[in-house]
């Protein structure tokens, strides 16, 4: 029996971070992580007991607290690490398509949001490292082949790599661990990346990645120095891409 998805994502960012904190030797840094981790558990259990349904670990709760630790400035101040867990909460349990699936993926719309009120909030420091390459491109790819997302992570990296080259900017980065991590593990969120047909699929890489470049292109306008690329493409995109396809209700079950 094959391994959950769900605990070998939660098992590679673990290691992911642990990685990162013994490179750094940031005991400061392991308390902003260590409360994160703590206030996103208890919030999850106590909406499980709210909820009156039976106890479960709340892997996507943690996976969202883990990827908001990779990605936050380790010198962010300490309420950004105490209001985290609180939005994505929210944005999981209020922020929907009816029913349906979220608005945008939690940990990117929680970062988003963030990067409004913190300066210099996002930096991907947990998987920037080049020595990181290899392994966050082998799960990446292990990630892709399991939940079968092969043209929405090609048809994103080609129109970016495009992109790129149109704005006279270097297609190095698409080698980067940091757009490797972003493209086989936040844009293809199993739930906000789920969509009725392969064509709305193949959209919504195309949108993440127009969006995307456009943030780029206005870095330098007050309005957008705030916003990093990757992560706004991927939450108006899926923002748009859920409007578009998602249904407003659930489809009767067949007999």
């Amino acid at each position: 029996m094959r391994v959950p998805l769900k605990t070998l994502t939660f098992t590679y960012l673990c290691l992911l971070l642990l990685f990162g904190l013994v490179v750094r030797s940031d005991g400061l840094l392991l308390g902003k992580i260590a409360l994160l981790f703590t206030l996103q558990t208890l919030l999850e259990l106590a909406i499980l007991r709210y909820s009156r349904k039976p106890f479960a670990i709340p892997r996507s709760g943690l996976i969202s607290a883990a990827i908001l630790a990779l990605i936050i400035n380790p010198l962010s101040s300490w309420w950004v690490y105490l209001i985290a867990p609180f939005l994505v909460v929210g944005v999981k349990r209020y922020l929907h398509f009816s029913k349906i699936r979220h608005l945008a993926n939690p940990a990117a719309l929680t970062l988003i949001l963030l990067s409004f009120f913190e300066t210099n909030l996002i930096s991907w420091w947990g998987v920037a490292p080049k020595v990181l390459i290899v392994p966050i491109l082998i799960f990446g790819l292990y990630t892709v082949y399991r939940i079968k997302k092969w043209e929405t992570v090609a048809i994103y990296t080609f129109v970016f790599a495009i992109g790129l080259l149109a704005l006279g900017a270097h297609t190095s980065g698409l080698f980067d661990p940091t757009f490797i991590f972003f493209a086989t593990i936040m844009l293809i969120e199993p739930v906000t990346s789920n969509f009725p047909r392969r064509i709305h699929q193949i959209f919504y890489g195309i949108i993440c990645a127009v969006i995307g470049l456009k943030i780029l292109v206005f870095y330098q306008l007050p309005i957008f120095e705030r916003l990093d690329p990757l992560l706004g493409g991927l939450v108006l995109g899926g923002i748009i891409s859920g409007f578009l396809f998602v249904p407003k209700r659930p489809r009767p079950s067949q007999p």
